[in-house]
């Protein structure tokens, strides 16, 4: 999501079940504070267990250099959480890769006072193969669990909407790490 997005660009606003009231436009959702869908995916390497975060750019539009979940985007009207995921995916780190759901529900994101309606998927991929769209992403990190929880706490910018996919992910590490 670069500084030249189109602020007459189409997202469906739903409610707090995510059923779709209507379709509307960017402009109109980020200053009416309607909720629409967003999808995020926290990425792991198999083999290191390093978890993959994005610094964003700077030059987005919204919370610039900010630390968040490897992909985040909106859902668009003519796709699914996981369609849209998955075009998020290969946009910003150019791969293809299964997903999982982790978690679904709204979320009121207290700091932009803004309802989100939040898709938080899981991915096993390789790190060293990831390549990002230096447009939307300034880097890459590649930290631990309990350098990801470190960094939760410390001063660094973190994104808006990565405590909910962190939670999920979190909950989600434990209930898969028990059956195996």
């Amino acid at each position: 999501m670069t500084n030249n997005l189109n602020a007459d660009d189409l997202y469906d606003v739903v409610d707090e079940n995510d059923t779709i009231l209507y379709t509307t436009t960017r402009r109109r959702i980020y200053t009416e504070r309607l909720r629409n869908r967003i999808a995020q995916i926290m990425v792991i390497d198999p083999v290191t267990q390093k978890i993959a975060l994005q610094v964003r750019a700077k030059n987005v539009f919204w919370e610039p250099l900010h630390i968040g979940a490897a992909v985040c985007g909106h859902v668009e009207p003519s796709e699914t959480a996981l369609q849209a995921a998955q075009r998020e995916l290969k946009e910003e780190l150019g791969v293809e890769t299964p997903l999982v759901l982790m978690n679904k529900g709204p979320y009121d994101c207290p700091r932009a006072n803004h309802p989100y309606m939040l898709y938080s998927f899981f991915a096993q991929y390789p790190t060293e193969l990831l390549r990002y769209d230096q447009r939307e992403v300034e880097e890459l990190l590649f930290v631990s669990k309990e350098e990801l929880a470190a960094l939760i706490q410390s001063d660094r910018l973190i994104h808006n909407l990565f405590l909910p996919i962190y939670h999920a992910f979190c909950e989600y590490s434990a209930v898969f790490s028990n059956r195996h």
